[in-house]
């Protein structure tokens, strides 16, 4: 299996438009309706809105990451610098695996690594990954498995420092969203009252 993993400017939009598109019939998962949308030019929901037009996830501000096995795009994140806090990188965002590959821990192997070296390049202190509703469920593998990374973890690695876990839900994008994050610079007090999520 031949595994090799590309920002999105050394993919073919085609390909990547695609790829979008056969996500966004998968009905029954929750992330699937912001994949791919024919409206996509002025339908700020959906992924392509974001890199093309909103320019989240594109330099300087960010980047989007897709992996490829055997030459066919099979999974995609992408990271970028909040904006409540320039420190705060928010990594594997829009992330999606095609079924066949799910839970075989794509993202955490080999894309997110890749994310951690850009935040550090960024000068962030901090690198969060969010979950939604629908999958917060991950947050428990992650703090027993490091999502799949390998244990034997170096100053490099996603977790060196330890799993750690937002106190409250956040609000981030204006979605209620729980956060588990890699202390990149340990000394870092980050005010959490920024983003506490409110219910009412």
């Amino acid at each position: 299996m031949n595994i090799e993993v590309l920002t999105l400017d050394c993919v073919d939009q085609k390909d990547f438009f695609n790829f979008l598109k056969t996500a966004s019939l998968e009905i029954d998962h929750p992330a699937s309706a912001n994949m791919w949308s024919e409206d996509w030019e002025t339908n700020n929901s959906t992924l392509p809105y974001l890199i093309y037009k909103k320019k989240r996830l594109v330099d300087p501000k960010g980047e989007f990451y897709i992996l490829k096995i055997n030459g066919k795009i099979e999974a995609m994140a992408g990271v970028y610098i909040s904006d409540f806090d320039e420190n705060v990188a928010l990594g594997g965002v829009r992330a999606w695996v095609n079924k066949k590959y799910r839970a075989q821990f794509l993202i955490g192997k080999y894309i997110l690594p890749l994310q951690l070296t850009w935040s550090k390049q960024k000068k962030c202190k901090l690198f969060f990954l969010t979950f939604n509703e629908y999958n917060k469920n991950l947050i428990n593998s992650i703090k027993r498995s490091g999502f799949g990374i390998v244990k034997n973890r170096t100053p490099n690695k996603l977790f060196y420092n330890g799993v750690f876990e937002s106190p409250f839900p956040c609000n981030i994008q204006h979605t209620k969203q729980w956060v588990v994050y890699d202390k990149i610079d340990k000394s870092y007090n980050f005010n959490w009252e920024v983003i506490r999520w409110d219910d009412e």
